[in-house]
């Protein structure tokens, strides 16, 4: 098959696509407006792993990971959705929005912080735009970061929450549920990530990528332009 054949079937493919994604969202849409807001917020994680795996479980290996990253897309624009047709705007972005107007107003100039990750990681640039004067505490994952915050370790916790290019960060949504906190403030960051490599590598060379979870996703669409490169998903 030329490419200019496989082409023209990809663009039918993509159509197919487009066709199917305006019958769910109309169908979520259909959901939300039969549900409370509690329901509606709800992330029906357990069901949303069922399906990927259900719909992944018959792909080649080097697949699963970007099908996993297509429907994780898929649910987040769902919900959104959603609950925009049914008038229910989600608690959380009700929240991040009071924290922009208000959150000059009442909040302290320095603090001890915990983040995730190592120094100079997006949670300790965030920290100190919003913390002039901070102790910052690194913790290996988002849950260590509530507990620190919960002991009384440390004043604040700084977390990612929502990103333009994927949507919701599901877990640390999960997390503040089961914690019972609340936005004290938000900030919006622009993230720029680069992929490294030894000098003078060329990028065809490249057989493996390691980051985390959420700058995969985020990158989704280059990944995806990397034949043959297998992605892995690591803490920081």
């Amino acid at each position: 098959m030329s490419a200019a054949d496989a082409k023209l079937k990809i663009d039918a493919i993509d159509d197919e696509i487009a066709a199917l994604y305006v019958k769910r969202m109309e169908l979520a849409s259909e959901v939300a407006a039969d549900s409370d807001r509690n329901v509606a917020e709800t992330d029906g994680t357990l069901v949303e792993k069922a399906t990927v795996s259900r719909v992944t479980k018959s792909m080649p290996e080097g697949m699963k990971l970007y099908a996993k990253q297509l429907f994780d897309t898929i649910y987040n624009t769902s919900r959104a959705y959603g609950m925009e047709s049914a008038g229910l705007p989600s608690k959380i972005r009700s929240a991040i929005d009071d924290a922009l107007v208000k959150g000059e107003e009442r909040f302290p100039v320095s603090a001890t912080v915990a983040c995730q990750g190592v120094a100079g990681a997006y949670a300790q640039i965030a920290a100190d735009k919003m913390f002039p004067i901070s102790d910052i505490l690194y913790f290996k994952d988002w849950d260590s970061v509530f507990g620190a915050v919960e002991r009384g370790l440390c004043d604040f916790g700084v977390l990612p929450i929502e990103n333009s290019s994927v949507g919701s960060v599901n877990a640390v949504y999960d997390l503040m549920r089961k914690h019972s906190f609340h936005i004290a403030r938000a900030i919006r960051l622009r993230v720029q990530h680069y992929l490294l490599a030894n000098a003078d590598t060329d990028i065809k060379a490249i057989k493996e990528i390691y980051s985390h979870k959420q700058a995969i996703d985020q990158c989704s669409e280059f990944l995806s332009s990397l034949p043959g490169v297998k992605v892995n998903v690591v803490e920081n």
